[in-house]
């Protein structure tokens, strides 16, 4: 990363640059050494000072009256966000904890660094960002936890429970340093996916109510870049496009909801097994929709923080919307939600496009003036730096306000009467939808585009109101809208001509996703991870669900590391999303890897079927052969189940267990299940 050292002045920068009734200002950063103009943070104070955090673990407050910086905190860890609870008190989100900075001499510095929840695990990987946080009128705080990266591993110490291989592991002696050590390496070399959660609460929402006591809220989250409350206290935030997520989303959140990233499954109560392994039409059927999807490389592609207009009109015609910033381009967007069939759902409009704002908008507040103030950061990715200013000149801009559903179309809301003539042309009004596929891949195309034609556009008496009427309406689809030189009565041009409308639900009869939309279209994918790493898809029938071993200790065989072997579900009576067919004769295996808490003699129960014959395996157990080989006789059919049973020694930690065919191909193989063995 190169890091760019700003010198302070006082004041604004010059700028000039402005769309039509609003116009934005740079202003100047500290003179400090440690800093690299990124703003991480922001949040005005009761006496009308700007509290900003900084990436190198800095807090600064800003007087407007002076135009002069003072730092009030420093030491922090990559801090994401900041709330003002009074003149003297703050409270930062950094990436271990959440802590309350309290100036308690009244000297203008933090003399208290209080730690209110650090009740989440931490595992080094670079891409643990703790986003947030955001204080409800009780007084509660909510933050987003993201999700590691498979372009990283976890480091030799973990911060609260491991989840490896189905299981959990905390603090126990049997797994301390050595075996441990074994575990850590075999996670590091096969990760659980490109996104994954290997320590609580990885990809969740959690909630610390006033007594510090942290809450898992909701699951699902991927890098959850944002976190708001609306003027009703509805809980928001944005996801970045990546796996599970076809394009970027802004979601409703609320308790106890999943919504869809497969990787914090790992995490909820009850939950065994590999979080990947879940099949995608099930996680579907689970998942809550996004209230507003972003189109990929059109809206937006890195959403950012959510902020509710609670300036009462002093920032212009949209109070209660959300503003919502993004980090790739210029561009802040504005969020029109309306409530249709007890969910919420709307559009999104580019606001403020470029005309002097910076990339990298990730931090939003407004000061008591009504003024947007804006920060702007990039962490090596795309983005930029810096801090600005959005003002609104008082003058009535010529905007949509609202976008509604209607039941045969849209009705759009303007802040000034349109121009009849244009408005009534139906080819003033280009609509076309089009959706994105919930899969495990990373991003998605745009699926099913079609152009829906606008068939009559109905106007108000009073010129602002516009209905449009389509030849068709469709539910679980996004609807862009492009308007065509639409102009004011007074001949003024319509300041932002393009949104798009998340279309979930209909007015009413909203019918089932279509099936050329579900997740899992056609030929079901599912795709499964050899212990904690990646494997090829399994062909399911489409609608077939994982069925569970009710026995312990069962490892399955499908999330295996194999050779000559593929996965595959044709048959019928096996467990779990699949099995394992041997397709060569010589040399091709299944090998688990295995944690084992205490060292001694097991049995070994392979799950198998075969139609005729005897087709026997070696066992090798952690580089060692064990014994004869195994037999493995028929069972009479492909569907017919039955163990064979072999005892081996095991060591304390992690160990390999394989089998390997030779001169033949092998059976079917469905599970391994451990059971160590008593003594008399």
């Amino acid at each position: 990363m190169k890091y760019l050292l700003i010198p302070m002045v006082m004041g604004f920068l010059v700028s000039a640059l402005a769309r039509e009734n609003y116009s934005v200002e740079r202003l100047a950063l500290p003179e400090d050494r440690d800093l690299n103009g990124q703003v991480d943070g922001l949040a005005f104070l009761p006496d009308g000072r700007l509290a900003a955090c900084f990436p190198f673990g800095k807090v600064y407050l800003y007087d407007p009256a002076d135009a002069t910086w003072a730092l009030f905190a420093e030491g922090l860890h990559n801090p994401l966000g900041i709330v003002a609870v009074d003149n003297r008190t703050l409270i930062v989100s950094q990436r271990p904890e959440i802590t309350r900075l309290v100036d308690e001499d009244g000297d203008g510095r933090a003399d208290l660094y209080e730690t209110l929840c650090d009740d989440f695990g931490l595992s080094g990987n670079y891409h643990e960002f703790h986003f947030g946080p955001v204080r409800d009128a009780k007084g509660n705080l909510f933050a987003s936890l993201g999700t590691a990266s498979s372009g990283d591993g976890i480091r030799a110490e973990v911060r609260g429970t491991f989840y490896f291989n189905s299981e959990r592991y905390y603090n126990d002696p049997a797994l301390t340093p050595e075996p441990f050590s074994e575990m850590r390496a075999a996670f590091n070399r096969r990760r659980p996916g490109r996104m994954y959660s290997s320590v609580p609460y990885r990809g969740w929402m959690i909630k610390v109510d006033r007594e510090g006591t942290m809450i898992p809220f909701a699951s699902g989250l991927r890098t959850p870049n944002g976190v708001g409350l609306d003027l009703e206290g509805r809980l928001f935030c944005t996801d970045n496009q990546g796996d599970w997520l076809g394009s970027s989303k802004l979601f409703h959140i609320q308790e106890g909801r999943f919504y869809g990233h497969a990787g914090s499954r790992a995490w909820e109560e009850g939950f065994r097994g590999h979080p990947l392994a879940t099949p995608v039409d099930t996680l579907d059927a689970m998942r809550t929709r996004a209230c507003v999807v972003f189109p990929h490389g059109i809206m937006a592609n890195s959403p950012t923080q959510p902020l509710v207009d609670s300036t009462a009109g002093k920032f212009g015609p949209f109070a209660g919307q959300l503003f919502v910033g993004e980090m790739n381009r210029s561009r802040i967007m504005r969020i029109m939600l309306e409530e249709v069939g007890g969910a919420l759902q709307g559009a999104c409009i580019p606001f403020y496009d470029g005309d002097g704002l910076g990339r990298g908008s990730n931090r939003l507040a407004f000061d008591a003036s009504g003024a947007l103030w804006v920060g702007q950061t990039k962490h090596t990715w795309a983005g930029g730096s810096g801090l600005q200013r959005v003002t609104w000149d008082g003058e009535m801009p010529f905007e949509v306000q609202k976008m509604n559903l209607t039941g045969d179309g849209f009705r759009l809301t303007f802040t000034e009467a349109v121009d009849p003539v244009i408005a009534r042309q139906t080819q003033t009004w280009k609509m076309r939808r089009y959706f994105y596929r919930y899969h495990e891949g990373y991003g998605s195309p745009q699926f099913g585009k079609t152009d829906v034609p606008v068939t009559d556009v109905r106007l108000a008496a009073d010129g602002r109101v516009v209905e449009l009427v389509l030849a068709e309406m469709a539910a679980w689809h996004l609807h862009e809208l492009k308007i065509a030189g639409l102009k004011n009565v007074d001949g003024r041009a319509l300041a932002n001509t393009f949104m798009v409308y998340t279309l979930n639900r209909l007015l009413n009869d909203t019918p089932p996703v279509p099936e050329n939309q579900r997740a899992g279209a056609g030929r079901v994918q599912l795709v499964q991870p050899g212990l904690w790493g990646r494997g090829a898809p399994v062909s399911r029938r489409p609608g077939t669900v994982a069925k569970k071993h009710p026995l312990p200790g069962v490892h399955e065989a499908e999330l295996a590391t194999m050779q000559g072997a593929k996965r595959a579900g044709n048959s019928s009576g096996f467990y779990g999303a699949g099995f394992v067919d041997f397709q060569t004769a010589s040399g091709s295996y299944v090998e688990w890897e295995l944690p084992v808490k205490a060292p001694g003699p097991y049995h070994l129960y392979f799950r198998y079927a075969l139609q005729a014959g005897e087709r026997p395996l070696k066992l090798i157990v952690n580089g060692r052969e064990i014994g004869e080989p195994l037999p493995f006789p028929s069972t009479d059919s492909w569907s017919t189940w039955r163990d064979q049973v072999a005892e081996a020694p095991l060591k304390e930690g992690m160990n390999r267990i394989r089998i390997e065919s030779y001169g033949d191909s092998g059976g079917n193989i469905d599970s391994l299940r451990i059971e160590g063995i008593k003594e008399p």
